[in-house]
């Protein structure tokens, strides 16, 4: 509660909850000290980095003991259904203000993107550490799939489906089935080039933005942290991108990117009755600094935007009033932290 008193220990160690903490001083020299002290203040932690080794089938993950204690843990992986690891624990010393280099292997691999989700949880006599870790399989392409609107190419990766479940809307807005909106998307990628293929269902197609509003057209948003280095809580930073594309009322494709000119993307969109079909290229430089030949895995998440032309009903963005995500992260608050952990896989397990 705030005004609750708070004795500092004798080891001068403050357990952070995530609550506010507030300091107060009596008078100008003790605010000069308290100032002081929390200018050398060190937050002791334990930090958690997740890398995806494709070739061994390996979690990989880093352990940083930023505090100034050794200290004795349990490493524990909870995998979901499909996720068949050789070991489920393992035991060490973190040493203090050390980096630790830890793995899990498996055996055997399911993919289930909508359920997939892996926590290491690190064990110490006095805490319990929590680190989530969320894959979205990427296959490699043996062959460039040609952005011609036909998806024939695309079936034989593995589907990710967005409906019911993944949909959010403003008030007063009304989710009318799979017809209205929902979306199936596939990832692939080679040595030059990233692919995202987004098939829409979407009966009533409206696209009245231009420009810097193109998102709230019918339209699809991808964003990434190339790095894979976001914090909670951490908007996007200089390495994170977001790209808009959508096919306008003119008939033009629009790439729009957050940090710079969406150079090298390739985009095509094309109409059916009742359907959208996205297609998009991302050329590795687009993506910079991710390069698949010293990592295999990044940050990534899709919104399909829907817009169906009811400027009456939903005025504020001339119709626009639904949209279905991956995760959090894109609409509203920017929080690559809550993305997808994208996979570049060699094969299909």
């Amino acid at each position: 509660m705030v005004g609750t008193p708070l004795a500092l220990p004798a080891d001068g160690l403050l357990t952070l909850t995530g609550s506010p903490l507030y300091f107060e001083a009596k008078d100008k020299p003790a605010a000069e000290k308290l100032a002081g002290a929390l200018e050398t203040a060190r937050i002791e932690q334990i930090t958690t980095r997740f890398c995806w080794d494709g070739e061994r089938n390996q979690l990989r993950f880093a352990l940083h003991n930023e505090s100034s204690q050794e200290l004795s843990a349990r490493i524990a992986l909870d995998a979901p259904a499909g996720w068949v690891p050789l070991v489920s624990s393992q035991n060490c010393v973190l040493k203090p203000d050390s980096q630790n280099a830890f793995s899990f292997a498996f055996e055997n691999i399911q993919f289930d993107p909508d359920n997939d989700r892996l926590i290491v949880s690190v064990i110490t006599t006095n805490d319990t550490i929590t680190a989530k870790w969320n894959p979205f399989p990427c296959l490699y392409a043996a062959k460039a799939p040609a952005l011609d609107g036909d998806f024939a190419e695309w079936r034989q990766g593995i589907p990710v489906k967005l409906g019911a479940g993944r949909r959010r809307g403003v008030a007063d807005s009304r989710w009318g089935g799979d017809s209205d909106l929902s979306a199936t998307v596939y990832a692939q990628w080679d040595k030059e080039c990233l692919y995202l293929g987004v098939e829409v269902n979407d009966d009533i197609y409206a696209a009245p933005h231009t420009g810097n509003m193109i998102w709230a057209n019918d339209a699809v948003q991808v964003a990434f942290d190339p790095l894979n280095d976001a914090m909670e809580n951490e908007k996007y930073n200089v390495d994170d991108c977001e790209y808009t594309v959508c096919l306008t009322a003119s008939g033009q494709v629009e790439v729009e990117c957050n940090r710079k000119a969406a150079n090298g993307v390739r985009a095509a969109v094309k109409r059916a009755p009742g359907k959208i079909f996205y297609e998009l290229a991302f050329p590795w430089s687009s993506l910079a600094p991710m390069d698949p030949k010293t990592r295999r895995d990044m940050g990534f998440n899709l919104t399909v935007m829907d817009n169906d032309g009811d400027e009456k009903r939903f005025p504020q963005y001339r119709g626009w009033h639904q949209y279905l995500q991956i995760t959090d992260g894109i609409v509203g608050t920017k929080s690559p932290a809550a993305f997808k952990d994208l996979l570049l896989l060699e094969k299909k397990p």
